[in-house]
C-alpha cells in the first residue's frame, strides 16, 4: 500500500453522513502535521538564538555634573589577572574622583566585570 494512498492518516472527525476515511483527509492531516512541526522547530530555533545589541547615546547637556555608568562586560577568553579598568578624561587626565565599585568575577575561562561607576562630566571648551 502506497504512503499517499493510505487512508490510515485521516484523523479528522467524521461528520453526519460521511462514514469513511478518505485519501484527501489523510493528505490534509499529513500536510498540516508537517507544517506544524516546521513552525514549531523554526520558533524553537529563534527562541534559542542569542543576539548582541550595542547601544550608545550622546549626552549633549552643558552642565558640569556626575554621570553614573553601569558596567557588565564579559571577556570570554581573558583571565581576570589580565583584566584591568582604567578611567581617563578626553584630555588624558586620570579620573581621580570616580566612585569605583566594579568587581571581577571568573566566567569559565574568562572574566566578567560588573558594577557601577560615577564620574564627573567635564566640559571641553
Amino acid at each position: 500500500m502506497s504512503f499517499l494512498k493510505s487512508k490510515y492518516f485521516d484523523v479528522h472527525d467524521l461528520q453526519d453522513g460521511i462514514k469513511t476515511k478518505t485519501i484527501a483527509g489523510s493528505l490534509v492531516t499529513v500536510l498540516s502535521t508537517a507544517l506544524i512541526l516546521m513552525l514549531l522547530i523554526s520558533e524553537f530555533r529563534v527562541f534559542t538564538t542569542t543576539t548582541t545589541e550595542h547601544h550608545l547615546t550622546i549626552d549633549s547637556s552643558t552642565e558640569n555634573s556626575l554621570v553614573k555608568i553601569s558596567l557588565h562586560v564579559t571577556f570570554f577568553h581573558l583571565p581576570c589577572s589580565d583584566v584591568n579598568l582604567d578611567l581617563e578624561a578626553t584630555r588624558g587626565d586620570s579620573q581621580a574622583d570616580s566612585d569605583d565599585t566594579v568587581k571581577k568575577f571568573p566566567a569559565g575561562e574568562g572574566c566578567t566585570l560588573r558594577g557601577d561607576l560615577t564620574v564627573r562630566k567635564q566640559l571641553v571648551v
